[in-house]
């Protein structure tokens, strides 16, 4: 009896982690998932245990729903069932493969990996293009193989895959930088020529960024050496960044960010920051503001040039 008692709540945990999704609750559940897999049903749900399974087995960032909602079915266009549907990031995307336990999962956890975010429609594409003022993403319809390099080199910087049909919106083997630094979507293409990863570092750096941008969590970790500036003109930063960026991060602070004017002991304005985060220590110097250029020439590039350099 007691063993009955235990099983039958076993069963009832597992079977609440998995939603059940009608048409009144749909948006709110797909608005608030970062992925949602859906589990379109009649009758007997045949994908029940699987979905069980799944719910208990794979990936946690995961909204697990299951539906047998007519209206909803017709809603997204389900022909039939069963019938997996599954949504990142609010978008639907077509679920390919076998609804076995394995290949689903095998599936998910490909789908929700960090490396890029893939891109199946012109739907897809735009919406990932939709970018926050002053940011940058990559997109390719390169080999899988050859971008998943990148990322690792790159975790920061936001990569779309370009995928299925989506893939022939470029012609073959085409890596894009697109930015709205100049307050316009613009790309630029990777031609084939030289190191790929200074390339990418210098098109997704704005030449001098601001600490409140979305990019400078992308840009914070492109270089050691950063430069903040507190109070100075921008136009005197970008002539001076143009020559050293991104090799040097050069930051301006807002006059009212008092954490980073506490951190680094900045009482007047303007003023100028070095700040070194070699070997995750981070050490900082107040630089003169008429003696910048050399500071850059001499004290933080002079160390990493011939001493018949200098």
């Amino acid at each position: 009896m007691f063993k009955w008692i235990i099983t039958c709540l076993l069963w009832s945990y597992v079977a609440a982690s998995v939603e059940q999704l009608t048409v009144e609750n749909f948006d709110l559940i797909n608005s608030q998932s970062e992925y949602l897999l859906i589990n379109f049903y009649l009758g007997e749900d045949s994908m029940e245990e699987t979905m069980d399974e799944l719910s208990n087995n794979g990936p946690t960032k995961i909204t697990y729903a299951r539906s047998n909602d007519t209206i909803l079915a017709v809603q997204l266009d389900v022909t039939h069932v069963p019938k997996l549907k599954w949504f990142m990031r609010g978008d639907e995307y077509e679920f390919r493969g076998d609804y076995t336990y394995g290949k689903v999962l095998q599936l998910l956890i490909s789908a929700t990996s960090n490396w890029a975010q893939p891109l199946e429609t012109p739907e897809h594409l735009e919406n990932f293009l939709a970018l926050q003022d002053h940011d940058a993403v990559v997109v390719s319809n390169d080999l899988e193989v050859d971008l998943k390099s990148l990322t690792i080199m790159l975790p920061s910087l936001r990569f779309g895959h370009l995928r299925y049909d989506a893939a022939t919106l470029f012609p073959e083997g085409t890596l894009r930088v697109y930015h709205n630094f100049n307050g316009s979507l613009t790309y630029v293409e990777f031609d084939g020529e030289g190191n790929i990863i200074p390339w990418l570092k210098n098109q997704t750096t704005p030449r001098v960024v601001s600490t409140d941008w979305k990019i400078f969590n992308v840009v914070y970790d492109y270089s050691d050496w950063h430069l903040l500036f507190f109070g100075v003109d921008d136009w005197d930063l970008q002539r001076i960044a143009v020559n050293y960026s991104p090799k040097i991060i050069f930051v301006r602070v807002r006059e009212d960010h008092q954490y980073l004017r506490d951190k680094f002991n900045v009482t007047e304005s303007p003023a100028c920051i070095f700040v070194n985060k070699t070997n995750k220590i981070l050490n900082h110097t107040t630089v003169p503001l008429d003696s910048v250029v050399d500071y850059i020439d001499f004290t933080i590039l002079g160390e990493e040039r011939p001493k018949d350099e200098l």
